[in-house]
């Protein structure tokens, strides 16, 4: 017998490929978002495309084995820096847009999958750990400017230590003490919502 041809009977996601599911979940986002499957993996850069792009590139990181590198290519040419900066985007709009976070839902539930399954997934943890440690420095040690918070956490590329203070600033998590035209440069301490996020966490 035929399952999948029964009424009401929907394939487990498990059983496609990665590269199958890439294309379900292509296929799903492009309904759910209402927009063609060629502007998704487009140049575009308007919200109506980018969020969709990021929700795609979210969940095939979360639900593939698929490396950065290959949804980079499969995603318009798009390099792993970009994937990994779409993937975090897109995690900390979910956290901010309610629409946005009903949109994944949906996706989900089209593609039979759980949704903590896709937003507590190992991407998820990595990104997790990132902001934990910059927030744990500084609720720890008291405000550090980007270079000492670079030194004592280990990162390697000074720009991306600069990319994840940002985003924690702009998300509320981290406040700005000082300003960039200052003699000194300006240091960063943690912020209401950021004890709120580690006592989260722990």
């Amino acid at each position: 017998m035929n399952y999948f041809a029964i009424p009401g009977f929907t394939r487990s996601f498990n059983i496609y490929t990665d590269n199958e599911k890439f294309d379900v979940l292509m296929k799903n986002i492009s309904k759910v978002f209402d927009v063609d499957k060629e502007h998704i993996i487009g140049k575009v850069r308007r919200r109506e495309y980018v969020e969709p792009r990021h929700c795609l590139i979210f969940m095939a990181c979360s639900l593939t084995s698929l490396s950065l590198e290959y949804i980079g290519v499969k995603v318009g040419g798009r390099d792993h820096s970009t994937i990994i900066h779409s993937r975090e985007n897109f995690y900390n709009l979910c956290l901010t847009n309610i629409n946005i976070r009903n949109s994944l839902k949906k996706v989900c539930k089209l593609v039979n999958v759980r949704f903590d399954k896709v937003f507590y997934g190992k991407p998820i943890a990595d990104i997790k750990t990132h902001k934990f440690k910059i927030l744990n420095l500084v609720a720890s040690q008291g405000p550090k400017g980007s270079i000492e918070i670079m030194d004592k956490l280990d990162f390697q590329e000074e720009t991306n230590i600069h990319s994840r203070l940002f985003n924690l600033k702009r998300d509320g998590f981290i406040k700005m003490i000082g300003t960039i035209s200052s003699h000194d440069p300006p240091k960063f301490d943690i912020t209401a919502k950021g004890y709120q996020y580690l006592n989260r966490c722990t």
